[in-house]
């Protein structure tokens, strides 16, 4: 078994065969981390049997690499490959990656892998080339850089039996995986991505399928057009589906949907995904199955360094991961990684790699944007306090300077807004919560921007405020202007200097709650909410502060679904009589009134047929 990676992670693979059925175990799987990475810099343990290898591999000329006595240096190899493990040598493998990556001793393990006579030695050359690229960036640059690279992966692949496939397929995705993104080493990737695509067709053995397809994901990080380019359609169009339309080879276990997803994901952030429809297909399949679950177990892994799913030996990149919460949000996946928001501040309190900090710092200032994750991240008072503030005092980050000045701003805008609600709340009870404000005001603009005032008032119908006449008239004298949401949030609570939008228009808020009372209770009458009791009254009105009797009686009870031609509706308008325009708070009360007594009517209706029902069951 060797250690491959897919989003940046390592995973010890099976042996070739068949793709065990591991699904019934993929529940508990997912909920449990395992084992810690660990840091392979804590002793120099077999760097002395490395470097003799090292030096008896390099004392065979080149000219003999393709001669049987090259197969002499397989125990060599043998002894690279164990000190190289990081289950086998936890404390010292990355001190051994750091031996063997001499760009000498790399073109030697690339020209065995093409030229050697012996399948062993072939498959050991390229075996410790994987080991050495393991989560290394200098060793995969090194690597990918060298000429043979594309070579020996081309011949393994196109010239070789199974084994031989799966370790170069391995070796591609430990290398992709590991690479610098601004590095010389990634001009492979394109060309790699040309030559596996038909491990796809027939898929005889998933594994090499798998392996396949992992290198892909890891791809996808930087080279998301070329993976949706290369892909077979049916195969982009199936990835992250977890009915029928799934490739068949490609099971449901965790680690497969997670890595689909983020291969998914990242294709469709860089729009180009297929067409329209199957982009809207490929997101709905996205949205619907267990990915963002999984998405959210791998964080918590990647956070503390450990593998995941469990036994799995799958150790994920938290800078990869926080460049996949980047594409998340811009697919609108905010709401839905709010429990990432404290493994991202985890992950910048433990790194000590610029890239990785950065790369979670921008992901948390994304989803700052939606107000769940916001006051998620608010509240990470120790976080803010000692992680966030060294980085700024640093000067080398740019983008903690960023988030910690957003927040700041937030906090002032929220504790203003909550000031100006508790000042008022004796007089309007039913007011919108703070939270509901900032909900609204993200709809149409950033929470630390002016937003023009006419797409708040569009967006006001949520909260609700109206009607939209009254707020236009209100703000006839300013209507060029755009309001913060501490000003937003201040017009609508109001201040000592200012009356605000609710306690002046929404008398109309208590009694709608008065009538959600009364209307508790078996009915088959739905009330409308506030925001449906505004809209209608905007529909009705017609762009004016008030509505017609006739237009109650012909547009609005019939979309309401009303019986109008009961008792209750009758002598609803006879109490109408005289009047010929409603009131928002008026119209309410009329309409309240009106729910209550139909409410009333089919209740009475009921126990009188009681009786019967009962004695009709007995016969």
């Amino acid at each position: 078994a060797c250690p491959r990676g897919a989003d940046g992670s390592s995973k010890t693979r099976p042996s070739l065969h068949p793709h065990s059925a591991r699904d019934q175990s993929r529940d508990i799987m997912a909920e449990v981390v395992g084992h810690r990475l660990p840091e392979g810099k804590l002793s120099d343990k077999g760097a002395d049997r490395v470097n003799f290898a090292i030096g008896s591999l390099l004392q065979l000329p080149a000219q003999d690499y393709d001669k049987p006595k090259a197969k002499t240096k397989l125990a060599d190899l043998d002894d690279m490959a164990v000190y190289l493990d990081h289950t086998q040598n936890p404390g010292a493998y990355r001190i051994c990656q750091d031996v063997v990556m001499h760009p000498d001793v790399v073109a030697a393990l690339l020209r065995l892998s093409i030229v050697a006579q012996s399948d062993a030695l072939r498959c050991k050359s390229l075996e410790v080339l994987l080991r050495t690229s393991f989560g290394n960036e200098a060793a995969a640059n090194a690597i990918a850089a060298n000429p043979d690279f594309l070579q020996a992966v081309g011949h393994s692949l196109d010239k070789s039996g199974a084994p031989q496939q799966m370790m170069a397929l391995q070796l591609a995705q430990a290398v992709v995986a590991s690479l610098s993104q601004d590095g010389s080493g990634t001009v492979v990737v394109p060309e790699l991505l040309k030559r596996i695509p038909h491990f796809f067709s027939g898929a005889s053995f998933s594994v090499l399928a798998e392996a396949a397809l992992d290198i892909f994901v890891s791809s996808s990080f930087s080279f998301a057009a070329d993976c949706a380019a290369a892909l077979p359609p049916p195969l982009l169009a199936g990835l992250a589906a977890e009915d029928a339309r799934r490739p068949a080879w490609l099971s449901l276990e965790p680690l497969n949907v997670l890595t689909c997803g983020l291969l998914t994901a990242n294709m469709l952030a860089s729009e180009g995904a297929g067409d329209e429809s199957t982009r809207q297909s490929m997101l709905d399949d996205l949205s619907s199955g267990l990915f963002v679950e999984y998405f959210s177990c791998a964080m918590e892994a990647a956070a503390s360094q450990t593998e995941w799913p469990c036994g799995s030996g799958a150790y994920h990149s938290p800078a990869r991961l926080a460049k996949a919460v980047q594409n998340l949000t811009g697919l609108k996946f905010h709401r839905r990684l709010v429990a990432v928001v404290p493994q991202l501040a985890r992950i910048v309190e433990l790194s000590t790699d610029k890239h990785t900090d950065d790369a979670a710092l921008v992901a948390l200032r994304g989803l700052a944007l939606d107000v769940e994750c916001l006051e998620a991240l608010i509240g990470l008072v120790d976080f803010r306090q000692d992680a966030l503030r060294m980085l700024c005092d640093s000067g080398e980050h740019p983008e903690a300077l960023e988030l910690a000045s957003f927040l700041l701003t937030i906090e002032d805008h929220f504790g203003a807004a909550q000031s100006a609600l508790d000042a008022s709340r004796a007089f309007m009870p039913n007011a919108p919560s703070v939270h509901q404000l900032a909900e609204l005001f993200s709809c149409v603009g950033h929470l630390d921007e002016a937003v023009p005032i006419q797409n708040l008032l569009e967006a006001q119908r949520c909260v609700p405020i109206g009607p939209s006449v009254a707020l236009q008239s209100s703000l006839s004298s300013g209507a060029s202007r755009a309001f913060t949401f501490q000003e937003y949030a201040r017009q609508v609570y109001g201040t000592p200097m200012l009356l605000g939008w609710w306690p002046s228009m929404m008398e109309s808020a208590r009694l709608w709650k008065e009538a959600e009372a009364n209307m508790a209770g078996p009915c088959s009458y739905t009330l409308p909410s506030l925001a449906e009791l505004v809209a209608l009254f905007e529909r009705g009105s017609e762009g004016k502060s008030t509505l017609s009797v006739q237009m109650l009686l012909d547009d609005l009870l019939p979309a309401l679904r009303l019986p109008v031609e009961s008792q209750a509706v009758e002598e609803a308008f006879v109490a109408l009589r005289g009047t010929e325009r409603l009131r928002l708070e008026v119209f309410a009360q009329w309409l309240a009134e009106l729910f209550a007594r139909l409410a009333q009517d089919e209740r009475k209706a009921a126990a009188e047929e009681e009786p019967q029902r009962q004695a009709a069951a007995e016969n």
